[in-house]
């Protein structure tokens, strides 16, 4: 039975066809300016998510936020995405937040409008080993 299980999962896993769940983490009650902001011309911000939050295994194809207020005009935007074994962000420089980090977006986005704004990024494969 075990033989056959794995069969089925390695020809799965070779075939891309392994849907991953939706994830919401947090429960939409903070509110900030950030990441996405212009009063300055630019903001970096970054974010620490566990593998309690997000599952230890997947494939981010998008990521949303939620916008309480609407405001005029496009941003240019930059995503990176990397693994960490930090469990908080400590001070650091940019250069050294991205090093070994993956550009997964690079483009411009505009926030007319309130509600979930989602963007689609490069697939970006992870896995936490336990």
């Amino acid at each position: 039975m075990k033989a056959k299980l794995f069969i089925v999962l390695a020809i799965l896993l070779l075939s891309g066809k392994i849907v991953f769940p939706q994830v919401t983490i947090g429960t939409g009650t903070s509110t900030g300016n950030y990441p996405f902001t212009a009063n300055w011309g630019y903001v970096r911000s970054a974010s620490v998510y566990t593998a309690a939050e997000i599952g230890n295994y997947g494939s981010i194809q998008s990521l949303a936020w939620y916008v309480g207020t609407a405001s005029a005009g496009s941003i240019p935007i930059k995503i990176y995405l990397k693994t960490t074994t930090a469990s908080t962000i400590t001070a650091s420089t940019w250069a050294t937040m991205i090093s070994g980090a993956t550009l997964v977006y690079d483009g411009t986005a505009s926030f007319g409008s309130t509600g979930w704004k989602t963007i689609d990024i490069t697939d970006f494969n992870y896995c936490v080993d336990n």
